[in-house]
């Protein structure tokens, strides 16, 4: 996240496919920051469904 945000990079996630999507930082009013994806033109909390380990 401050990668992201201070050095004004970009991230990029992909899949095992190698489609790519930009990750941002988004900082809510309330509670902690997180990690959001921009996949198929739109902003999505798809991170979530990714296994946990």
């Amino acid at each position: 996240m401050d990668w992201i945000e201070n050095q004004a990079g970009k991230a990029y996630t992909s899949d095992a496919a190698g489609h790519r999507t930009e990750v941002a930082v988004v900082t809510p009013t309330r509670g902690e920051k997180y990690l959001r994806t921009h996949a198929d033109g739109v902003w999505t909390n798809n991170l979530l469904a990714l296994p946990r380990r």
